[in-house]
């Protein structure tokens, strides 16, 4: 027995070393599980997607397995078995899509279900190039009654039952894995970060209410305070102005010329119109001694000599008012001495201002957000052009209720504002920007009035 044993331990222990060699082989119920760990796994979509559509190949007898996806009835195949890529283009996808697309139409696509990968089971029109070889197949949907598409197992024989329900469970599988991935992780916050979100919250809305003036930027300009107006006393045509512009002037100095011709023949002619008139009172009066007739015609000429005498006179006024001349000294503003030559004015038309240089104002077009702000009294600093460092300030003395178009197009509310700084005066015609403080505000409505402003115009509401 010895030597029986003898003989028998190499046999013996040379099958325990085979089998224990042999790798073991797996349960249906073990690949399974195995599949959908893998499929947990999955970094992204792009490899779930390639995962399902091969690795089932290890369970199941199938001849290719297809990534369906779905919108509305457009149906496109989005991965394919032992394929990096779905070429789009090539007549076999093309084919199976316009086949696929022909049972969605007939609401075979929206449940689990066999399908015939032929056109004679479908309302298709279109002749195939050539014949599927896995003309049977099984869809099953991510979803049960959903429409965003699902897995296709296809192959030569019919699938059984057992086959069926793996292919749902791998779908649903893979599907509720799809939709995971597509959300964003939410990133988890400290506690310190929440507690320092949460104070800055808080500080922002503390300064939205801080009280601040709203204000205003608006162009500016000084202007003379109450200038002398030099206007056209009648209709006519200016020949010369005798000054160059901006340049000071006493008073009686002369500063327009008319063109006088048609006046001087006006006064000629009333001049002997006169003399006629006289002429003939004269005439009168002799003849009114000798001749009753003649004392009735007195009368008569002694009117037409009254009217003759004042129309020399009117004459001589008209005359007179051709040469233009300063009431008072001051600093003579007008546009350039040759937009001014033979032009036309009518009466009343202003032709130069006689300012004072030391009495000025400040001219200002407010935006017509501003409106609530033109208050008399109210705050104003000015940043000069020429001397943008040295604001200077001012108080609103008037403004406009109505606004009127200024002169690049905008609506603005006039507005003059009295200078009040210590510094000198700026020259009359210098321009800046002015900066209007109107009532107090939240600083959130300081910083949003324009947006909204800009929304309830467009909107309307």
């Amino acid at each position: 027995m010895a030597a029986t044993k003898l003989k028998d331990t190499p046999k013996g222990a040379q099958a325990k070393a085979n089998s224990q060699d042999a790798p073991p082989s797996l349960t249906p119920l073990q690949v399974l599980l195995a599949l959908e760990n893998e499929a947990f796994n999955a970094p992204d979509r792009l490899a779930l997607k390639h995962q399902a559509v091969n690795n089932p190949r290890q369970l199941l007898d199938v001849g290719h397995i297809f990534w369906i996806t779905r919108s509305a009835r457009n149906v496109k195949i989005a991965a394919m078995s032992s394929q990096s890529e779905v070429n789009k283009s090539s007549p076999f996808i093309q084919d199976l899509c316009h086949l696929l697309k022909a049972h969605a139409k007939a609401g075979k696509l929206n449940s689990a279900q066999s399908l015939l990968l032929t056109h004679d089971d479908t309302a298709s029109n279109i002749t195939p190039d050539f014949e599927y070889v896995f003309p049977n197949s099984y869809f099953a949907p991510f979803a049960p009654h959903s429409s965003n598409g699902g897995l296709l197992f296809t192959r030569a024989a019919e699938f059984d039952t057992a086959q069926t329900a793996i292919m749902i469970r791998l779908a649903k599988t893979y599907g509720a894995i799809w939709s995971a991935l597509s959300a964003k992780p939410r990133a988890v916050m400290s506690r310190r970060k929440k507690l320092g979100l949460s104070g800055g919250v808080i500080l922002l809305a503390l300064i939205g209410l801080i009280p601040v003036p709203i204000v205003t930027l608006a162009p500016a300009e000084i202007v003379a305070d109450k200038p002398f107006i030099i206007a056209a006393p009648m209709d006519g045509v200016v020949e010369n102005i005798l000054i160059p512009p901006n340049s000071a002037v006493e008073a009686g100095a002369p500063l327009v010329k008319m063109a006088d011709t048609e006046f001087k023949s006006e006064f000629d002619v009333a001049v002997r119109e006169e003399s006629v008139a006289l002429a003939r009172l004269k005439k009168a009066s002799l003849t009114s001694f000798i001749d009753d007739a003649a004392k009735r015609e007195l009368t008569i000429a002694r009117a037409e000599t009254e009217l003759a005498r004042a129309r020399t006179l009117y004459a001589k006024t008209r005359l007179g008012q051709t040469d233009l001349s300063a009431p008072k000294g001051g600093l003579a503003i007008y546009s350039n001495p040759q937009d001014w030559a033979g032009r036309p004015v009518a009466t009343g038309e202003t032709i130069i201002e006689i300012a004072n240089p030391k009495q000025v104002i400040l001219k200002i077009n407010a935006p017509l957000l501003s409106g609530d702000s033109l208050k008399a009294g109210a705050r104003v600093r000015v940043f000069m052009d020429s001397d943008p460092l040295q604001p200077l300030e001012a108080e609103i003395e008037r403004a406009s209720y109505y606004a009127a178009p200024t002169a690049d197009g905008q609506m603005a509310y006039e507005t003059y504002a009295r200078l009040s700084s210590p510094y000198a005066l700026p020259r009359i015609g210098a321009r800046g920007v002015a900066k209007i403080y109107g009532n107090t505000a939240p600083l959130i409505f300081w910083l949003a009035r324009r947006p909204l402003a800009a929304l309830r115009q467009f909107t309307g509401f």
